[in-house]
């Protein structure tokens, strides 16, 4: 892609520890497969928005769209990413731009109608100046055409006491014919506290699969989980959020208990349960067993306290953990011998039980996971 050189020159100005891992893969494999940090993805995702209002022809390719659990347009990152959608609007009115959001992020969603008289009274806290800020953006883009959509709103009190229940965790990213694909909400946290990653494909088999999968919320979700198979190597996999149910981690613990050589684990959240059974044996039996999480002290009440507990519950089954220092992993990847799972999946049973909607790319296109490897060996070498 020729704005490849551009895109590094603006990463190397983003904070530290955010060297792209697959800088040296050939231009014409990273067009296909490009693992992104956030920076990159922020860059990339303008170029390819530039290029679609420039060079894009089909009016059935002329779409932006963006499905995330939390999106906040508040901060110098995501003001990059509102900016961009609104000039896309802007400058093109037949363009299909749609903005799904969980009501998770209930921040674009609230009745801000106290906002006068907070202002009037100088009270007004900087939480609040940030979601009112950041509604306002979402208005301009309603004005603007931009197809903003609610998923899974709350309805009942118990709903908002356990706030990650029927959640909608899945995230796509999609411009044109390109899509990205990984476990980043939009949020200054991502951009800035986070360690996480998405992954661009281009490959219309699986795009268009991904693109059929992003209006499927609300009443339109899917009502079992289910599978697409895309290329010869590549599947998607889609958990509809039927509590207890996720054809993602059943195809991840099957793909552990037959390990042979590896198994490199990314994630936030102490696996469990059968997952968690699985890993141990694998580590029994002599398979290199890596897996790597958040540093405590850099992660919140939430997943500490989870990760406690589930610790303790699974201490029947041992396995290594490295743990990153002052790091808050947000990443979500697996890979075990030559096939690879990334995207919004936890691999954790806690969601499964919250009947969380989920989206992963299962793959062992081998370009795709030699640099998913790439990347996870950079995270083991976090000092």
């Amino acid at each position: 892609m020729e704005n490849t050189a551009e895109i590094k020159t603006k990463q190397d100005m983003a904070p530290e520890n955010k060297q792209n891992p697959t800088d040296n893969v050939e231009k014409t494999v990273k067009q296909q497969f490009d693992v992104l940090r956030p920076y990159h993805f922020l860059e990339d995702f303008k170029a390819e928005s530039h290029n679609l209002m420039v060079f894009e022809q089909d009016p059935s390719k002329r779409r932006v769209w963006l499905q995330a659990m939390d999106i906040k347009f508040f901060g110098p990152a995501t003001k990059e990413m509102f900016k961009t959608i609104l000039e896309v609007t802007e400058r093109n009115e037949n363009v299909d731009a749609r903005l799904y959001i969980d009501a998770f992020s209930d921040t674009f969603f609230k009745e801000y109608t106290l906002v006068k008289k907070d202002l009037k009274e100088k009270k007004l806290s900087f939480k609040n100046f940030e979601e009112t800020f950041s509604q306002a953006r979402i208005d301009l883009l309603i004005e603007n055409g931009v197809d903003v959509e609610k998923v899974n709103p709350v309805k009942k009190l118990k709903d908002k006491i356990f706030f990650i229940k029927g959640r909608n965790h899945i995230k796509i990213y999609l411009v044109g014919d390109k899509i990205w694909i990984g476990g980043m909400n939009l949020t200054e946290e991502e951009f800035n506290k986070y360690e996480d990653f998405t992954v661009k494909i281009t490959d219309p088999r699986i795009t268009e699969a991904v693109a059929k999968q992003f209006p499927q919320v609300n009443e339109n979700k899917p009502k079992s989980d289910y599978e697409v198979k895309c290329t010869d190597n590549t599947t998607l996999l889609v958990d509809s959020g039927k509590p207890k149910e996720s054809i993602i981690l059943d195809r991840a613990t099957e793909r552990v208990n037959r390990a042979q050589k590896r198994v490199l684990l990314a994630t936030q959240f102490m696996p469990e349960g059968k997952f968690l059974e699985a890993l141990n044996k694998a580590h029994k039996r002599g398979v290199e067993l890596v897996c790597l999480q958040s540093d405590p002290k850099a992660d919140d009440i939430f997943a500490r306290t989870l990760n406690l507990e589930n610790r303790l519950k699974g201490r029947a089954y041992p396995i290594p953990l490295t743990l990153l220092p002052g790091t808050k992993l947000h990443a979500k990847l697996l890979i075990v011998d030559d096939t690879a799972f990334f995207g919004s999946h936890n691999f954790s049973l806690t969601g499964v039980k919250a009947g969380t909607e989920e989206m992963d790319i299962m793959s062992t296109e081998p370009v795709l996971v030699n640099n998913l490897t790439g990347y996870f060996r950079e995270l083991q070498n976090i000092k």
